[in-house]
């Protein structure tokens, strides 16, 4: 009896692939070792002291008390702890899973370094594989691999244009940099800060969301099981509370699989409504997020959806280095710093990937005068264009092509560099198809070779010369609770889910202590929509002292304030002077005078009696 042979399933085949592929093993290996490098390079913990880069203090200054408010302090549902009062509006769920290791018993930088690994090594092998899928070469998997990490922009030109030092000596001491070259526009340099490795150092949560964005379009589209559909439901699903900038990525990417491949509607439409459905609870909490004792205003249901605002950031700086008058040339020379040879090696890619797919041809006899016969060759080379460009090896570039264009035509928050996040998928993308160029080029004969190369070198020069200051940077320290009396001294005397008004900037110990304060950085509530002006100026009385300690009282009861929090190098504070005797006379002190801040108890002073 003839027995018909089982076909494998697909899990048993890539565990095939991968027990003979050494190539992905290395792929995993050189990923795992270099997300471990970039993220404990960056943030470090030696003898009860975090030792942050300076490239991402300003940014940890958010992360930090956001993890330490889910595991020292009692932040469910969850308040933005630099905004005390009202409802998060940031997607957090990155930060509460690294909170999850911490109360477990993990070091916070083990916590959130181990995520953030996880995160960007997942990344870096999600596009090896994609590159591979498109292209069916390993090597357009690792030259898409390594593109990802060394970015394509122009900043080596700053090497030429300085003023101090010969060039060649310049160039000698890029591994010594500590500095970027250009770091606009907070520099008034042309060249933005979001292409190279800082962004995925800062923004910890954004590799791990980007990874599932492909995760999730893999196990939808190229995926035909009902466990791959439910998984890249879920990962939708997930969205609203990881990243909502990778939640609106990965449904445009979705609507161009669904509009370009009829055959794989129905799967993507089911996914995508079936995974926007669990999207809900998200969105309504963190987008209609209203004051928790209902001061201030609230925003609509979902928030300000998008704003025109075209151009993305090339006239935020002064263009002193290349005084372009015409917004169009601008514009296009602003990218062409950006990118460098990316879109041309990315198209050219394009239009090598994968397969070019057939095109049922029509007999002229069916048409029945010249016009008709034009008119159905303007239609069969309309169709053939159409199914070049949306088949499955280049759907992607139109997806990213897409995102590039809302990128710089709107903006999805109150702050126009938000829209980087966009950029850095498109980029990615481009980065896998000019893989696929170079190695094309690769394969062909000696002068093509030495193009492939000198393309190769051209795209990769501006990320190498940008990695030396993310592993150079200087590092600030940042102690710990057991280093830190003042957070000490608030872990052990307040509750978890006590929240301070903060009379400083200065809240290091706040935040290590994971007690929800006022006011954080102005930057973080405002860059999240809160209104900033309202609550100033309904604080700047009680700072100056100008109002009764009734109306005080009144005032920090209504917003659930327990503690006043002051330190003695502060002198003005919502462009206000601090009125110390207002308050030393009017609460009661708690806090021990060895300690370098003053705290005093709102609710032992306002109580009658």
């Amino acid at each position: 009896m003839d027995i018909e042979p089982r076909t494998p399933s697909a899990a048993n085949r890539f565990r095939h692939w991968a027990k003979t592929n050494t190539s992905l093993k290395l792929a995993v290996l050189f990923s795992i070792a270099f997300s471990a490098l970039l993220m404990f390079s960056s943030f470090s913990y030696r003898d009860g002291l975090f030792l942050v880069s300076k490239n991402v203090w300003s940014d940890f200054m958010s992360h930090i008390p956001l993890v330490r408010s889910f595991t020292y302090g009692q932040n469910m549902p969850p308040e933005y702890p630099l905004f005390s009062g009202e409802r998060i509006r940031y997607h957090f769920l990155f930060y509460l899973f690294a909170s999850f290791f911490e109360r477990a018993g993990l070091r916070l930088d083990l916590a959130l370094n181990g995520m953030s690994i996880l995160g960007m090594a997942g990344l870096m092998v999600v596009v090896y594989l994609l590159a591979y899928k498109l292209s069916g070469k390993k090597a357009a998997s690792w030259l898409a691999l390594i593109m990802l990490v060394f970015n394509s922009s122009l900043s080596w030109i700053y090497l030429f244009g300085a003023t101090t030092g010969g060039v060649l000596q310049r160039i000698a001491q890029v591994v010594h940099r500590k500095e970027f070259l250009s770091f606009g526009p907070w520099d008034d340099r042309l060249i933005s800060a979001f292409w190279n490795l800082n962004i995925f150092i800062n923004q910890r949560h954004f590799p791990f969301s980007l990874a599932l964005v492909f995760l999730a379009v893999w196990s939808i589209y190229y995926r035909t099981s009902a466990l791959a559909l439910i998984a890249g439901i879920a990962i939708i699903g997930v969205m609203s509370w990881l990243h909502k900038a990778a939640l609106l990525l990965l449904l445009v990417t979705l609507g161009c699989f669904f509009f370009g491949d009829s055959k794989k509607r129905l799967r993507i439409f089911t996914a995508a409504t079936a995974g926007m459905l669990l999207c809900v609870p998200g969105l309504l909490y963190l987008n209609s997020a209203g004051p928790v004792s209902d001061i201030g205003q609230h925003t609509t249901l979902f928030g300000r959806i998008a704003q025109f605002n075209p151009g993305f950031l090339y006239a935020s700086v002064s263009w002193k280095e290349f005084p372009v008058a015409v917004p169009l040339l601008k514009w296009c020379v602003y990218w062409f710093l950006q990118l460098g040879l990316l879109p041309l090696a990315a198209c050219s890619g394009w239009l090598l990937a994968g397969k070019t797919p057939s095109v049922p041809q029509r007999s002229p006899r069916d048409a029945e005068s010249r016009f008709k016969k034009y008119l159905q060759a303007i239609r069969r080379e309309t169709y053939t264009a159409c199914r070049f460009a949306c088949s499955e090896y280049r759907i992607w570039g139109v997806a990213g092509l897409v995102i590039f264009a809302l990128a710089n035509l709107f903006t999805f928050s109150p702050e126009t560099a938000a829209n980087h996040k966009l950029i850095n998928y498109s980029v990615i993308i481009a980065n896998i198809y000019a893989a696929v160029c170079v190695a094309h080029l690769l394969r062909k004969r000696i002068v093509f070779k030495i193009s492939g190369l000198l393309l190769a070198l051209a795209l990769l020069l501006g990320g190498i010369v940008d990695f030396f200051p993310v592993i150079n940077s200087g590092k600030v320290p940042w102690r710990d609770i057991q280093r830190d009396a003042t957070a000490f001294w608030i872990v052990n005397n307040t509750k978890p889910q006590d929240r301070f008004f903060n009379l400083t900037y200065e809240t290091a110990s706040l935040a290590v202590s994971g007690r929800r304060f006022y006011w954080g950085w102005d930057y973080f509530p405002w860059s999240l929509g809160y209104d900033l002006p309202a609550r100033k100026a309904a604080t700047r009385d009680i700072v100056s002292g100008l109002i009764s300690k009734d109306r005080a009282c009144a005032f920090l009861r209504q917003r659930e304030l327990s503690y006043i929090y002051m330190d003695a190098h502060t002198k003005t504070f919502m462009d206000a002077p601090i009125n110390r005797a207002f308050f030393g006379s009017h609460f009661i002190k708690i806090s021990p005078d060895t300690l370098s801040h003053e705290i005093y108890d709102v609710v032992k002073s306002c109580t009658p009696g």
